[in-house]
C-alpha cells in the first residue's frame, strides 16, 4: 500500500496502490506503472524465504506467550521511523523476525527468543570506496559512532542495484553480500567484499549496513550510503 504524509494538503505520497506505484526523483513526486519482477528463484530468494518461514514457526511453536508479550512490548516502546523518519510502532512478530533474521541467515538459528534488554543501537555512519575492474567494495572500519564498538558487534552488509551518477534516492533489490564481527578485534579488517552487481566505472552503487549486539540482541536502524565509481 501507499504511504501518505498529510499536512493541510497532501503533500507526499509512497508506495503503490494497485497498479500505480508513486515514489518521487530529483524533480519532485512521480507516479509510475507497477511492474511485477520475474520469480526466479535464485539462492538469495530461497534463503530469505527459508528464513522468514523458520521465524514465523519459532514465534508460534518455540516462544512462550511471555517472550510474545515481552516482544510486543519491546515494540511499542520502541517504534522505528518510518519513510519520513517519523516514529511508526510495528508488531511485536515483525520485532523479532527482523532481530533475528540477520543472526538466522548465518547460524540457521536464533539470535534469542527474548526481546533485547537494551534500547536499539544507533546506526552505523557507513562509508566505502569501489574497485570497479574487481566488481568489490572496501566499507571503512570502525562505522561512524563505533570508534569503541561494544562487545561482540555484528555488522551486516547490502548492496543495491547501481545506477547513474545522478540517482539520489534508491531502495533496493539488496543482495546480502557480507558479516563483520567485532569481539575485540574485527574479523575482516580490511573489510572487502564481492560487489553482488557489477560494477562500472562512473556508475553510483549503495550498500548499506544493520549493527546488532549480540550480546543483548539490540538492533540499529539501517544507514545507507553511496559511492561513485
Amino acid at each position: 500500500m501507499a504511504s501518505i504524509l498529510t499536512g493541510s494538503l497532501v503533500v507526499d505520497i509512497r508506495g503503490s496502490i494497485a497498479d500505480t506505484v508513486y515514489s518521487r526523483n530529483a524533480s519532485g513526486p512521480i507516479v509510475r506503472e507497477r511492474v511485477t519482477p520475474e520469480y526466479h528463484n535464485t539462492e538469495a530468494q530461497q534463503a530469505v524465504r527459508a528464513t522468514l518461514t523458520a521465524l514465523s514457526k519459532a514465534w508460534s511453536a518455540t516462544l512462550t506467550e511471555q517472550q510474545r508479550a515481552d516482544w510486543r512490548a519491546y515494540a511499542h516502546q520502541w517504534p522505528r521511523p518510518n519513510k519520513w523518519g517519523r516514529p511508526c510502532r510495528t508488531t511485536g512478530f515483525t520485532r523479532f523476525v527482523r532481530h533475528n533474521a540477520y543472526y538466522y541467515r548465518e547460524h540457521t538459528g536464533l539470535l534469542s527468543a527474548d526481546a533485547p534488554s537494551a534500547a536499539p543501537l544507533h546506526p552505523p555512519g557507513l562509508t566505502f570506496t569501489l574497485d570497479p575492474d574487481l566488481d568489490q567494495i572496501t566499507i571503512a572500519l570502525p562505522p561512524e559512532h563505533y570508534s569503541a564498538p561494544p562487545p561482540v558487534l555484528a555488522l551486516y552488509a547490502f548492496g543495491g542495484l547501481p545506477g547513474s551518477a545522478g540517482i539520489n534516492n534508491f531502495s533496493g533489490p539488496w543482495r546480502y553480500i557480507g558479516t563483520n564481527l567485532y569481539d575485540g578485534t574485527w574479523t575482516s579488517d580490511p573489510w572487502t567484499v564481492a560487489y553482488p552487481y557489477e560494477l562500472t566505472t562512473g556508475q553510483k552503487a549503495f550498500t548499506y549496513l544493520v549493527a546488532q549486539s549480540n550480546t543483548t540482541g539490540a538492533l540499529s536502524t539501517r544507514s545507507l550510503a553511496s559511492a561513485i565509481a
